[in-house]
């Protein structure tokens, strides 16, 4: 057991076990994620038209068990296309990686709370923009006509932050490690406390403050 122990103190084993643990193919889980990510995409992109409606569906009997589906349809002429979109690797996987580096993180329960609630918010918004990459000018149907500028934005984005497949494990460790900076958490332990400039390493206050202090303050120890 004390080898147990040790071997879980450090950190990079925490986070390989909470990775593991969520990256296994639980049933239900696909489902589940991929109805909650529909939901956000109706929220923040669905559209009721005219001149275009916008809906976005979990996994169903079209398309895999992963896969969120995009329905676009023109009011006027009635003509549509549906795609989808992977979202264990744009969405699940990112937030697997991010969850876990968190839970292995030695921090009070609350700062790992916010930790989480601004990490997570921030990569399910960044699944957002493979939708809005494609739906502003490289499929059939435009659904959102945002400009030249805002539309060569978010495919520079998307090629950059979602489309490589590295991007997939590189981007939820970078912002981790920028929360991490932000929030001054360590992996191994809560930051030490400030060290009073000036007072000296390893001393305490009253009898075994140095002589010299004492005189100064006035206070007689015997």
């Amino acid at each position: 057991m004390p080898a147990l122990r040790k071997l879980w103190s450090r950190f990079p084993v925490r986070a390989s076990f909470w990775f593991g643990l969520f990256a296994l193919p639980w049933p239900g889980v696909p489902h589940a994620y991929g109805a909650i990510l529909a939901a956000i995409l109706n929220v923040v992109l669905g559209k009721d038209g005219p001149p275009v409606e916008v809906a976005f569906s979990g996994p169903g009997s079209e398309g895999g068990p992963w896969e969120v589906l995009t329905r676009v349809t023109e009011s006027e002429t009635g003509r549509s296309f549906q795609t989808g979109l992977d979202a264990h690797r744009t969405g699940y996987l990112p937030a697997a990686v991010f969850l876990a580096l968190t839970l292995a993180l030695a921090a009070p329960r609350r700062a790992k709370w916010r930790f989480l609630a601004g990490g997570l918010a921030a990569l399910q918004l960044l699944s957002v923009l493979p939708f809005l990459a494609f739906l502003s000018g490289r499929l059939p149907i435009v659904a959102y006509p945002l400009g030249a500028p805002l539309r060569v934005t978010a495919d520079v984005l998307y090629r950059a932050l979602v489309a490589p497949l590295g991007m997939t494990y590189a981007v939820p460790v970078l912002l981790w490690l920028l929360l991490r900076q932000l929030s001054s958490a360590r992996p191994d332990g809560a930051p030490a406390a400030p060290r009073a400039a000036g007072q000296p390493v390893g001393t305490r206050r009253g009898r075994g403050a140095p002589a010299a202090k004492r005189q100064r303050t006035g206070v007689t120890t015997r």
